[in-house]
């Protein structure tokens, strides 16, 4: 957090605060709230005392009206004063936006790695419901209901073919599509693993297809009955 580069470089490049381009705010925006979702205290009161910084020398470059905005002694109805309180409230309003943005973001990833089974049969290519009923191994009905979510969450949508009903993935989805795992890997439970735990088995050779034990078999009836058990 401390080789914050960007706050090296701006006083360098723009003489005053007016000259700074929309785009920095938005990446001073991000870096608060990256800092904030760490939860280190250190990092943030690091990154207080850089800004305070960067704040002082452009001040510093700045008219008496501007400083008496800053410091609240400015007259309400200046000019000044006015564009610092828009200013605040205005990136306010830019980093409550952008973390927004970011959860809808995470939240849709999420969903899509949720849905990996139907997404990664869906990247392949289009399908019906029962093609992915059969594909996956889930109930048509399981089938339906994901697909649901799914269009509701804008991963996949459908059009039709005659009677049919085709379902394919969103540009949105395919992009994420490809960093989920192989279904040769699942990472979760249900038909997924089973599925995956019979393909392997059946290509095993037939002595190696049952777990193996070292626990002796249990005697036979009549074994027992001649010792007396």
């Amino acid at each position: 957090m401390s080789d914050w580069t960007l706050m090296k470089q701006l006083p360098k490049a723009f003489e005053a605060a007016s000259q700074l381009p929309p785009g920095v705010f938005s990446a001073i925006a991000t870096r608060i709230e990256d800092a904030i979702a760490d939860g280190s205290r250190e990092h943030l009161i690091e990154m207080q005392d850089q800004l305070s910084g960067l704040l002082k020398l452009y001040a510093s470059r700045s008219g008496d009206e501007v400083i008496g905005a800053l410091q609240g002694s400015a007259s309400p109805d200046s000019a000044a004063a006015t564009a610092y309180a828009l200013g605040q409230i205005n990136f306010a309003q830019l980093l409550t936006a952008q973390a927004g943005t970011r959860r809808v973001e995470a939240a849709f990833a999420m969903l899509v790695e949720d849905h990996g089974d139907i997404v990664r049969m869906l990247l392949s290519r289009n399908m019906t419901g029962l093609e992915l009923a059969e594909a996956t191994g889930f109930r048509p009905e399981t089938v339906s209901r994901k697909l649901k979510v799914m269009r509701e969450a804008g991963i996949s949508d459908y059009y039709r073919e005659g009677t049919s009903l085709y379902n394919f993935l969103t540009p949105a989805a395919k992009a994420l599509a490809p960093d989920l795992q192989s279904a040769d890997e699942p990472r979760h439970g249900g038909v997924a693993v089973r599925r995956a735990i019979v393909s392997r088995q059946s290509s095993l050779q037939l002595h190696m297809r049952h777990a193996l034990t070292f626990a002796p078999n249990p005697p036979s009836e009549t074994a027992s009955a001649r010792v007396g058990l």
